[in-house]
């Protein structure tokens, strides 16, 4: 199975005064993750990406 990113809506936002103030919404799945969180993550996918 592959995802095909031109198909799939995708936006990041920043809540100033939330709780977690990342907020990813992919596909109409919506994601709100601390500041370490998102950074973990985005580090994550550059290394995934690096491997292949």
């Amino acid at each position: 199975m592959r995802v095909q990113p031109n198909s799939i809506r995708w936006n990041v936002t920043r809540g100033v005064n939330a709780r977690r103030p990342v907020v990813i919404t992919l596909a109409g799945i919506t994601l709100q993750m601390a500041e370490s969180e998102a950074r973990h993550l985005a580090d994550e996918l550059h290394d995934a990406a690096e491997t292949r």
